[in-house]
């Protein structure tokens, strides 16, 4: 019988961070476990362990997706280097989203259309359908509530990867080597010290 196959799924746009765990096959097909983000002192891998508790449920990991940004600067860091890490140690394919249109597609889940995320004191990101733009924090538009957001952030990511993890599947089972998305972080302004481009 073949074995039951899974994605992790882990982004840090939103600061506490997502990590979530979604079934690719078998009887639980399309179900999401989302590992409780309410102590925000666990790292991404704490949480992992928490999701992948065993041998044998690590063996039925398949596929990493990992958002990318733009979002939280630490947080981003934190879900790329875990989603790195995991997939070198179990030799596993990630698919690189773009954390902007996960964070889009999970407000309008919950009937929002304008996500605000703030970037420190002075400036927010605007997420909207049209893309992302940094804005002065008094000129911010009214955003959708960041909390039910957060709450739907999972089942987005999995939506925007379906077909890129059906894809993984399929190679994985002709036997082909995992393909890795290049993580490329997208930041909504270029960190400090660095010369690179906004979004």
């Amino acid at each position: 019988m073949d074995r039951n196959h899974t994605a992790l799924i882990l982004d840090g746009s939103l600061g506490h961070g997502c990590v979530a765990l979604l079934a690719l096959s078998g009887p639980r097909s399309g179900d999401l476990v989302v590992a409780e983000s309410a102590e925000p002192q666990r790292s991404h891998l704490e949480r992992i362990a928490t999701l992948l508790p065993s041998e044998a449920s690590r063996a039925e990991l398949s596929a990493i997706v990992v958002g990318v940004g733009p979002g939280s600067y630490t947080g981003i860091r934190a879900a790329s280097a875990a989603a790195a890490g995991v997939a070198a140690a179990l030799n596993l394919p990630t698919i690189a989203i773009p954390s902007d249109r996960a964070l889009y597609a999970a407000a309008k889940e919950v009937g929002g259309e304008t996500v605000v995320l703030p970037l420190g004191t002075r400036e927010v990101l605007v997420i909207r359908e049209a893309g992302s733009e940094i804005a002065a924090h008094a000129d911010a538009p009214a955003s959708a509530d960041l909390a039910r957001v957060a709450s739907r952030l999972p089942h987005a990511f999995a939506n925007l990867a379906s077909t890129a993890l059906s894809e993984a599947l399929a190679a994985a089972a002709r036997g082909e080597a995992p393909q890795r998305s290049e993580i490329q972080l997208r930041y909504p302004s270029p960190p400090r010290g660095v010369d690179g481009r906004g979004v």
